[in-house]
């Protein structure tokens, strides 16, 4: 029986073995990136997170409401209505908890592509391990972009509030164009293992690009000035 090329059995191994990390990273951080009901570490999205929602019908309805004025109302509620009784019925209370929601869904992405990164360093394909470099930057600097908006969410209402309000939609905005670029980085990868790699980097980047966006709508709807 005739025995495969140690080169072309190697690759086949990387990909296995690539594959089997990335499904038990999926498993240990489903909780995050399912959009569960709990604090980012970059500051507190408000206690009383998987409230009971007996307690907080009104709430859970001003959320629902809210969320309609996003590009994606499903992930919103689904992502936001267990923060019911710090959101309480306060837009800016939202946008806060939308915006920890998100930049805690970005740190998970961060650390796992860093992770990656060692996990998939030995595959040949330079083009997706460039993206995935890319993407560590890109993350960095979004996680970034949304610590200063939180920042700047916290003094908005204390004078010139078209400047903070600037500021936020402008860093929220890049924070978003940096998930995306991490996706178009991997434009071109054709190999197993760099497609196998773009797959699934493509889909936490673009299940983090999803709240951002809601992140982003709901700081404009504080804005009287929003189109």
């Amino acid at each position: 029986m005739a025995h495969e090329s140690s080169p072309v059995l190697a690759l086949k191994l990387g990909t296995i073995l690539l594959v089997l990390s990335l499904a038990i990273y999926h498993v240990s951080a489903a909780g995050v990136l399912g959009f569960g009901g709990g604090g980012g570490s970059g500051g507190s999205s408000g206690s009383g997170n998987c409230t009971n929602n007996t307690n907080n019908g009104g709430a859970i309805e001003f959320i629902r409401k809210s969320c309609n004025f996003t590009l994606y109302p499903a992930v919103c509620f689904s992502s936001l209505s267990g923060y019911a009784a710090s959101v309480q019925q306060s837009h800016t209370q939202l946008a806060k908890v939308a915006i920890n929601v998100s930049l805690s869904n970005a740190q998970v992405v961060h650390r796992f592509v860093d992770s990656l990164s060692v996990t998939a360093s030995n595959i040949n394909d330079s083009r997706a391990l460039m993206a995935l470099k890319d993407c560590r930057t890109t993350f960095s600097d979004g996680i970034s972009w949304m610590q200063q908006s939180l920042v700047e969410l916290g003094i908005l209402y204390t004078g010139n509030f078209r400047f903070h309000m600037s500021n936020i939609l402008t860093w929220m905005s890049a924070a978003l164009t940096d998930e995306q670029t991490c996706i178009d980085g991997f434009e071109g990868v054709s190999t197993i293992p760099g497609l196998v790699l773009k797959a699934v980097v493509a889909n936490q980047a673009s299940a983090v690009g999803k709240v951002t966006s809601n992140a982003l709508a709901l700081v404009n709807y504080l804005n009287p000035q929003r189109s």
